[in-house]
């Protein structure tokens, strides 16, 4: 007589088993909803196409299709056609984009006008000393001839000397301009006119005392004027 011998199964085999239910059981909804609702998968297709197109759209948001490019040309360190090309770390243009070589000497102008003959014949210096001023004021005016056009002068001034050697006195330069000496004749030359400012402290037998009162000798001032005459 046969018997039959049941075994209990092991603890391996009951996981097992659950696992495949606990797998089994959503791909089993998910063949029911697609009985039960044909466009439920298509419904899925298209909510996956749209969620990668929008992800697509996303990455070329990040980086326009016209962002590496000026008004339609690209931009680059090479020298290629129809590309602006950027400059090194030197701050200048690679040699391959600058030309080698001076280009060709352009045809002769025309001849221009001819000038004036001939320039100064002669230069000469004239001078003119002028009369002390005893105001402290004094002027001088040296003329050029009537052919002849002063382009330049100067001054020399000289002072009386005292006995004592203690003149301290300031002679100030007022003008020294060229000037028309005769508008008929058309002569020109230099003007000088100078001021003698006295010292404001005086000595008397070598003491020094404010010098209230100038004398006539500390006013005095001589003044040379210089010109420059040139004619043609």
């Amino acid at each position: 007589m046969l018997r039959t011998v049941l075994r209990r199964p092991s603890p391996a085999a009951i996981f097992a088993l659950l696992v495949l239910v606990v797998i089994a059981a959503p791909l089993a909804d998910a063949a029911q909803d697609a009985v039960k609702n044909p466009d439920a998968r298509a419904a899925q297709e298209k909510k996956k196409a749209k969620k990668v197109e929008r992800a697509r759209f996303a990455d070329k948001a990040k980086f326009a299709d016209n962002a590496g490019k000026v008004r339609g040309y690209s931009v680059g360190f090479a020298p290629l056609p129809s590309r602006l090309v950027l400059t090194g770390p030197n701050g200048k243009l690679p040699s391959a984009v600058i030309p080698d070589g001076v280009g060709k000497q352009g045809p002769a102008g025309p001849a221009g006008p001819v000038g004036p003959s001939g320039g100064f014949s002669q230069v000469r210096i004239v001078f003119f000393e002028g009369e002390p001023g005893t105001s402290g004021v004094a002027e001088a005016t040296a003329g050029c001839g009537a052919n002849e056009k002063v382009t330049g002068g100067g001054h020399e001034t000289t002072l009386p000397i005292r006995a004592d050697q203690s003149d301290r006195s300031v002679v100030e330069v007022r003008q020294s301009r060229p000037v028309v000496v005769n508008q008929a004749a058309g002569t020109s030359g230099w003007y000088v006119q100078v001021v003698r400012i006295p010292t404001e402290v005086k000595f008397v037998d070598g003491v020094a005392q404010p010098n209230t009162a100038p004398a006539i000798a500390e006013k005095l001032v001589r003044v040379k004027a210089w010109a420059v005459c040139t004619s043609r």
